[in-house]
């Protein structure tokens, strides 16, 4: 057993709280465009235009992440509707977060001609990074329990302010935000293996997407989640639907090349 006895709040500033959980997201959040900006100028993209489409694609990502969360959750929500702005405490959909950055970002490389499958290209090994970062602001505050286990890696809990004491679970769990981070450093060093194979704009992000979702199915068999559609939670619903997408669109791609 692991015993995780950190306290989520960072540090307290009158009314203000600074979670390690908004710091470790916004950590990520910063390392993803510092990479993609750089990986831009690289390509001799415009800066500005560039600057745009994180910001668009920035804000599509908090608001999908926080709408499908709380769609997830509406029973808690009904009860307390001034909890949704409360993004600062916790409680963003990965899935929601995917397709909100994806749909911003997207209406505006459109909109200002940018080539959007390369742009997605080069944001992806942020992505993966910025990925791991969050999630282990989700492992501090426990926001992303697992469910019971006696391995010798589970963990338990014991600052009084985590998400599971909170909640009074006492028990070992599954530490799922550390088996995501294991996933995404899988990825991380597959998918430049892998990338010769589709050689087409937009695969980088195609493979994380294919390979994220395949292993976040199986993951969330270890997480407590309430049921989503029929026996499938939230996480794994979207799962199918993501790597069906991806895979959908990687074959396309490398059928025209036969």
């Amino acid at each position: 057993m692991i015993e995780v006895h950190i306290n989520p709040t960072l540090a307290s500033l009158g009314p203000l709280e600074i979670s390690w959980h908004g710091i470790l997201i916004g950590s990520g959040v910063a390392l993803i465009l510092a990479l993609l900006w750089r990986a831009a100028a690289r390509e001799a993209l415009p800066p500005d235009k560039i600057s745009w489409f994180v910001i668009f694609a920035l804000l599509g990502g908090i608001a999908g992440a926080r709408l499908l969360h709380v769609i997830d959750l509406w029973e808690d929500y009904a009860r307390d509707p001034w909890a949704i702005p409360r993004v600062w405490e916790g409680g963003l959909a990965i899935y929601g977060g995917i397709l909100g950055a994806l749909g911003g970002g997207a209406l505006y490389a459109r909109r200002a001609g940018l080539p959007l499958r390369k742009i997605l290209d080069l944001a992806t090994p942020g992505a993966i990074l910025g990925h791991m970062i969050g999630r282990m602001g989700c492992f501090i505050n426990g926001d992303a329990y697992g469910t019971p286990t006696s391995l010798p890696w589970g963990v338990i809990y014991t600052h009084p302010d985590s998400v599971p004491a909170r909640l009074g679970i006492t028990w070992p769990t599954h530490p799922a935000p550390l088996y995501e981070i294991a996933l995404c450093a899988a990825i991380f060093f597959l998918i430049p293996k892998l990338r010769f194979k589709f050689p087409e704009e937009g695969s980088s992000f195609l493979l994380y997407l294919l390979l994220y979702s395949i292993g976040r199915f199986f993951i969330s068999f270890v997480r407590v989640n309430e049921p989503f559609v029929s026996n499938l939670n939230e996480a794994q619903f979207f799962a199918l639907l993501t790597a069906g997408f991806s895979l959908y669109f990687l074959l396309r791609a490398k059928l025209k090349q036969i």
